[in-house]
Order: structure tokens, then C-alpha cells, then sequence
């Protein structure tokens, strides 16, 4: 998983690349995220998000409970 640092220092120099957008987040770049919501957080790093791995764990044992109806 992508750390909020990472995701900081990537907005900051797309910022820095196109000054004339800098007030844009990303510097005006459209950015393209996917994720795995079973993936394990970053290490020593805060996550981007949390709980989401829990959602994501949660929508799949619904699945699962289905499954064996």
C-alpha cells in the first residue's frame, strides 16, 4: 500500500512541474489510483486510508456467507 508520505511528495512535484497548475491538487494531473483492499498497510508509514482493508474484508466474507446458502 502507497503511504500518505509517498502520495505527498508525488502531488508536491507534479505541483512543482506544472507551476502554472500548482494550486491544483496534483498539479492539475488526473492520477489513477487502484488498490488491493486485502493488501497489508505500508510499513513503518501511515496508510493512505484506514479501514478500508476492513471493508474490503468485510464485503468478502458476505460473499463467502452466500455462498453457502
Amino acid at each position: 500500500m502507497v503511504s500518505l508520505k509517498l502520495f505527498s511528495w508525488i502531488d508536491q512535484r507534479l505541483r512543482e512541474i506544472f507551476p502554472r497548475r500548482q494550486d491544483e491538487v496534483f498539479g492539475g494531473m488526473r492520477v489513477l489510483i487502484i488498490g488491493d483492499f486485502f493488501q497489508l498497510p505500508p510499513v513503518m508509514a501511515k496508510p493512505l486510508s484506514v479501514g478500508m482493508e476492513s471493508a474490503g474484508a468485510r464485503g468478502y466474507r458476505r460473499c463467502e456467507l452466500l455462498r453457502r446458502v
